[in-house]
């Protein structure tokens, strides 16, 4: 393949001339950027750390039905902060994994579902109504470690919403504290010129900043701010923190900031980064959890037709191909003349 190059050099002059006009503009937006410091004392010992991640994966679909079959795994994983070292200890490895019905017939009564949930199904979107079922696996969950231990950080993945105030209120019962961490934020608080996360690491640059924090909103029971975990970062995190008379915001980050010394990705809470990878694992495996669940299917009397016809992708959408795949499949079985 040959690509012409003969205008690129007037595109990239182009976008310097432009980029003369922007940075100045964004340098008189970065002067209203309150970033507060906050220290880190790595000798000593911190709470101990609960990271939750859920991921969902589409496995069939009964055609012609908008009804499919999905699995949504839950991965939770502890970790405590050995300052000697310092090092983050591996205290546990734990996942679930639950197969649903997700019913998108639109007839029908949606009462009790939750608000985003029924608005999913309203609209038919199944990729948005697993991610949500998702999150409530992985509200769940939280709910539980926050009623069976107590002095401990409790990472969550999104955004802290209001309906989670029933955790707030286990959390101060038992002195947890809940943390939100958004891995990408859409969030622009400067009319859109930029998102704060991309105008915040353009500050970084500019100010030398090592760690630090700008606070975006607080209301009676939570907190949101961006943060900068460790000095050598290359992201600031959108992080939603519970109100405390416990800890400041300066301590919680301070302590979020202990779990985010690992070299692959410093600035990342380790057990965050962990519980992400055991939850998304499913995704590299639903070849195989196919035949497990074809299995089941033409025991439950599902025809090979009707089960190879409704095999989606893992966001719910029909797989291309499948009709080669089932022939390829077919193809391999024992007693083919033609098969090594």
């Amino acid at each position: 393949m040959s690509v012409n190059f003969s205008n690129v050099s007037e595109v990239t002059k182009t976008l310097k001339k432009i980029d003369d006009v922007v940075i100045p503009m964004s340098e008189d937006i970065i002067e209203n950027i309150d970033i507060t410091p906050f220290k880190v004392d790595y000798s000593k010992p911190s709470r101990p750390v609960y990271a939750l991640d859920g991921s969902y994966m589409s496995l069939w679909k009964r055609v012609p039905f908008p009804i499919w079959m999905t699995l949504i795994r839950t991965a939770t994983v502890k970790r405590e902060y050995d300052p000697s070292v310092p090092r983050i200890k591996m205290i546990h490895n734990n996942y679930t994994d639950n197969f649903h019905i997700v019913n998108m017939i639109k007839s029908g009564k949606v009462e009790g579902l939750d608000e985003e949930l029924a608005k999913a199904k309203k609209e038919g979107k199944v990729d948005i109504y697993m991610n949500k079922m998702s999150n409530l696996k992985e509200i769940e969950h939280a709910m539980r470690i926050a009623k069976e231990n107590k002095n401990t950080l409790i990472f969550f993945d999104g955004s802290i919403s209001t309906w989670m105030e029933k955790i707030v209120d286990i959390c101060e019962k038992n002195n947890n504290i809940i943390i939100g961490l958004s891995k990408d934020s859409k969030v622009s608080s400067n009319d859109g010129i930029m998102r704060d996360e991309d105008l915040l690491d353009f500050v970084t640059r500019k100010r030398g900043i090592t760690t630090g924090y700008y606070k975006l909103s607080e209301n009676e029971k939570f907190g949101t701010c961006f943060a900068r975990l460790h000095k050598r970062a290359d992201k600031w995190f959108k992080i939603d923190y519970m109100k405390t008379e416990q800890m400041s915001v300066e301590e919680i980050l301070g302590e979020m900031a202990k779990y985010s010394i690992v070299k692959r990705k410093l600035g990342h809470p380790e057990p965050q980064y962990n519980a992400h990878e055991i939850a998304v694992g499913i995704r590299q495996f639903s070849d195989q959890i196919f035949k497990k669940v074809e299995y089941y299917l033409s025991r439950s009397g599902f025809t090979k037709d009707e089960i190879y016809a409704g095999r989606t992708d893992v966001n719910g959408g029909t797989r291309k191909g499948i009709y080669h795949d089932m022939l390829d499949i077919m193809s391999r079985k024992k007693g083919n003349k033609y098969s090594l």
